[in-house]
């Protein structure tokens, strides 16, 4: 099995909790939070691989709204629920941790490989490493209601511990109670 290596010099994942939670907070509409979060990831936590999936109005699919250290943004494309490491956390609303991914990519490429061209040329490429070591999915859920997926990855084996799911899976809350706030104001009558 993979040692774990620990992350960034000995991350205070409390202190990095509170200043990404300091970002999300101070978010005045969907665009903001979703950049808020991202850079939070990146900045705070030392994840250099994350992206940001909202479910879509019909509640089948997850799209790319945002991503941050792919080589294109992926925005726009999509994931069914429950395919993947992804779609699967956000069907079973639950936080998702692989250590040692690249099982799970050779999987999903050698599928991809067998569809026929016509169906993957219309598709938006998921952004994604292309052998990851670990990854975390974690829904976006406020009030029972799931509103989208917070994923990241990273190339390093074992890099996600418990600490991180933890200090993430808050994050990813607190996010989607902001988007749901945004969501509410949204849909009041003026």
């Amino acid at each position: 099995a993979p040692h774990r290596q620990p992350p960034g010099g000995g991350l205070n994942r409390l202190s990095a909790l509170r200043r990404c939670a300091q970002r999300v907070a101070g978010s005045n509409d969907l665009d903001s939070l979703v950049e808020h979060t991202l850079d939070g990831l990146v900045h705070e936590f030392g994840i250099r691989h994350a992206m940001l999936l909202m479910l879509d109005a019909a509640g089948q699919r997850l799209y790319t709204v945002a991503s941050r250290g792919y080589g294109r943004s992926g925005a726009g494309s999509e994931i069914p629920l429950g395919e993947g490491v992804i779609g699967v956390a956000a069907r079973m609303a639950t936080p998702i941790r692989i250590n040692h991914a690249t099982l799970e990519y050779a999987y999903i490429r050698t599928m991809r490989e067998g569809l026929p061209g016509p169906l993957l040329e219309r598709e938006i490429p998921l952004p994604g490493l292309a052998e990851p070591g670990s990854q975390l999915a974690l829904p976006l859920a406020c009030a029972g209601q799931l509103l989208g997926v917070l994923f990241v990855e990273s190339p390093q084996d074992m890099r996600f511990t418990w600490d991180d799911e933890d200090a993430l899976a808050a994050l990813a809350a607190q996010a989607a109670a902001v988007a749901r706030g945004f969501q509410a104001c949204a849909e009041a009558p003026d």
